[in-house]
């Protein structure tokens, strides 16, 4: 008879006490992410370009291979971006409060007088490494009393961005794995380009450049970067954001270049990113637009809409990025959009009809971008009213070295409309006649 009672009070006291519980729990949750979310507004105000800040515990760094020694254990540490290898943030622990929150700061390729920089805010269970080494440099110059022409590729045949002067000096960045090319930056601007090593004047061990692959563009710190992000299905309140990045570029910046999981990423927006090993990486655009290139395929995700790109276990593409579909919204949910710098309002998903007049939008610029007629279509589209045209464009040519071919016959440097980017930028084509690259 007793066992009867303590067994009917041991239930009934686990029917009072269990919402009590979950009442307990649902109100300390909030209140978490609230608390890590004012906490990194405060203490990561002061974080400036190309830095990580500690917003939230708890996190886990580890530095550069031959980097100094850093402190990043506690709220408020600050930390170059140059001498981090990888992060790892806490997710939801209500036992010990923890949440970990981190902001960074990046250059990316904006313009160094440019203010305002791309903003990085992870939060959850993510892990990030770092994809750029840090930076060397070495003081280089013209070894003669000629022109040197600097180019776009390590080649004779690329296209011409700028020139050093006779005897000018000037600094480089990285070199090809011989050394027979290094990449220069042109005095007075931030152009970068190639020039061949035999006519330079180095100052230093060449050896200690970065190597870098011919078509790979340069990447400033942190610029490319691998993460993934855990599935928050076991989070313990509906308060909880997904565990992922949200990154934002400044206000009237044009597009900013990342390289995030090998996945070319090209924005002017704010977008949210969430990625797991053998899954998928999604980049959902909150407002402006985003473009996705892998595997030579891509595609425009615009506020509303997401784009996805399958991954391995590496974290790197295992397939060309779907067309944009609009965004779950209950992947967006309670997104931290208040610790960005720009307020920002987030696009509701884009209807059928919406996303059926984006697809159109996209497939009518693939193949007849501005300037061109029908008559001359930049990409085969048959059944498409630009027509079809099977020949190559320009950029699919290659010299003898398996370089791309020349982009700038004469040095005209003229726009080619096969590209969706300068393939001259910033080259003034003064002194061409003078300019020699001795090969």
């Amino acid at each position: 008879m007793k066992f009867l009672r303590l067994l009917v009070w041991t239930l009934l006291l686990g029917v009072l006490v269990t919402p009590v519980l979950a009442s307990v729990l649902s109100v300390e949750c909030p209140v978490v992410v609230q608390q890590a979310l004012t906490a990194t507004d405060e203490v990561c105000d002061k974080t400036g370009r190309n830095q990580a800040c500690y917003g939230h515990a708890r996190l886990q760094a580890q530095s550069q291979a031959g980097a100094p020694a850093f402190t990043f254990d506690q709220p408020g540490d600050i930390i170059d971006v140059t001498t981090i290898q990888s992060l790892h943030l806490s997710p939801m622990e209500l036992s010990t409060g923890n949440w970990g929150v981190a902001l960074l700061r990046l250059q990316a390729n904006l313009p160094s007088n440019q203010p305002g920089d791309v903003t990085v805010l992870t939060f959850g269970d993510v892990q990030l490494q770092n994809a750029v080494k840090p930076a060397t440099r070495l003081d280089v110059a013209v070894a003669s009393n000629q022109y040197l022409n600097v180019r776009l590729l390590p080649t004779t045949r690329a296209g011409v961005v700028g020139s050093l002067s006779p005897r000018q000096t000037t600094v480089a960045v990285e070199r090809l794995a011989d050394s027979s090319w290094l990449r220069v930056e042109i005095p007075g601007s931030e152009v970068l380009g190639w020039v061949d090593a035999s006519l330079l004047t180095v100052q230093g061990d060449v050896e200690t450049l970065n190597v870098s692959a011919p078509q790979r563009p340069y990447y400033r710190p942190m610029q490319a970067f691998y993460f993934e992000s855990r599935s928050d299905a076991e989070a313990p309140c509906p308060e909880v954001p997904t565990s992922g990045l949200l990154i934002q570029t400044p206000e009237g910046v044009g597009e900013v270049k990342l390289l995030i999981n090998e996945v070319n990423i090209q924005m002017g927006s704010t977008v949210f990113f969430d990625a797991q090993p053998n899954g998928l990486m999604t980049v959902t655009t909150l407002e402006g637009h985003a473009r996705v290139e892998a595997m030579g395929v891509t595609h425009m995700a615009v506020a509303g809409t997401s784009v996805q790109v399958a991954l391995d276990e590496n974290m790197r593409p295992a397939a060309p990025p779907t067309l944009p579909r609009p965004y779950d919204e209950a992947a967006l949910h309670n997104l931290p959009i208040g610790s960005l710098d720009r307020a920002i309002e987030i696009h509701p998903p884009l209807t059928p009809d919406e996303l059926t007049d984006v697809l159109a939008e996209e497939q009518a610029a693939l193949c007849c971008p501005a300037g061109d007629d029908d008559n001359n279509p930049a990409t085969p589209c048959p059944g498409n009213s630009c027509g079809d045209n099977t020949q190559p464009p320009v950029d699919d040519q290659q010299d003898d070295g398996g370089q791309q071919a020349d982009n700038c016959p004469g040095q005209s440097c003229e726009h080619n409309p096969n590209r969706n980017d300068d393939i001259c930028p910033g080259n003034s084509c003064a002194n061409k006649d003078k300019n020699k690259d001795k090969k």
